[in-house]
């Protein structure tokens, strides 16, 4: 993992472009009270985190999609977005 972390930020910068991933959690998140996921809930979190320029967390319960910002090199840190996820439209809206 540790280098596919490595060589998509080489190439995001050499390209100038986006490139997003998914990593999934680790099961630490479930001993705890507090499900608010944190960086280190990702699986190899040290590299995934080293390289990305931002980690956005997605959590759904229900009809919302909360989005955690756990790194962001080009805005805020640790801000947290509740968003109204409509399953049958797998569509993403703010709430109104």
């Amino acid at each position: 993992m540790s280098e596919v972390a490595k060589q998509l930020a080489i190439l995001a910068r050499r390209l100038d472009i986006p490139i997003v991933t998914a990593v999934q959690f680790n099961r630490a998140i479930e001993n705890r009270k507090d499900k608010c996921p944190i960086l280190s809930d990702l699986r190899d979190t040290g590299e995934w985190e080293n390289h990305a320029r931002g980690v956005f967390m997605l959590m759904r319960e229900e009809s919302t999609l909360d989005v955690y910002v756990r790194k962001n090199t080009e805005g805020p840190n640790d801000v947290t977005y509740s968003l109204h996820f409509d399953g049958p439209r797998a569509a993403v809206e703010e709430f109104d």
